[in-house]
C-alpha cells in the first residue's frame, strides 16, 4: 500500500470507522502524475434497514413481515452480498430478493416464535445489521359493535355482528 492510500485509511479510522458495522472498501482511482503509483480512495461501508426495522406482528395474522436493508456503497450489488437471516442467533428460512436486499419472513415462520422481542440479524459477507421484531399475542376484537333489539309489529330482531 502506498503512503496516499494509508493516509486515507488512517483519515478513515479518525472519522468513524470505529462502528462494529462499518467496513473499509480500498477503491482504486486513478495513477499518480508524478509516479505510476495509483492513489487509494477508502470507503465506510454499512447497511441500514431503511423499513421494518422495530416493528411489530400479531400472532394468527396471515401477513408476511418484511425487512429492507439498504448498503451505503454500491447499493445495487447489495443483495449480492447477502448469505443469511437469523432470528434470535438461529437460521431461519426466509425469502430474500433484490431491491437493496428484502427479506421477506413468512407468518408459518413468526408463528413459531414466543410473544416478545426478538432481534433479527441480516448478515452480508462483509457485515451484518439488525432489527427489532415485536410479536404480540392475538387479542380479542375491539371493534365489535354491541347487539342491538329492535321490536316491530310483535317481532324481536336482533341486529348484531357473530364472532
Amino acid at each position: 500500500m502506498q503512503y496516499a492510500g494509508l493516509f486515507s485509511f488512517v483519515t478513515a479510522l479518525q472519522t468513524g470507522a470505529r462502528l462494529w458495522r462499518d467496513v473499509l472498501v480500498r477503491k482504486p482511482e486513478k495513477p499518480c502524475k508524478y509516479c505510476e503509483f495509483a492513489t487509494f480512495h477508502y470507503s465506510l461501508i454499512g447497511y441500514d434497514v431503511i423499513s421494518g426495522a422495530d416493528g411489530s406482528w400479531t400472532k394468527g395474522s396471515d401477513k408476511a413481515y418484511t425487512i429492507t436493508v439498504k448498503r451505503s456503497e454500491d447499493d445495487a450489488c447489495c443483495f449480492a452480498h447477502y448469505v443469511e437471516t437469523l432470528i434470535d442467533g438461529k437460521t431461519v428460512v426466509v425469502s430474500a430478493k433484490t431491491g437493496s436486499t428484502v427479506v421477506t419472513i413468512s407468518a408459518g415462520t413468526l408463528e413459531k416464535l414466543s410473544a416478545g422481542t426478538h432481534t433479527v440479524t441480516v448478515k452480508f459477507d462483509d457485515v451484518q445489521t439488525t432489527a427489532i421484531l415485536t410479536v404480540k399475542n392475538r387479542t380479542a376484537s375491539t371493534d365489535s359493535e354491541p347487539s342491538k333489539l329492535f321490536f316491530r309489529n310483535g317481532i324481536l330482531l336482533i341486529i348484531g355482528k357473530c364472532t
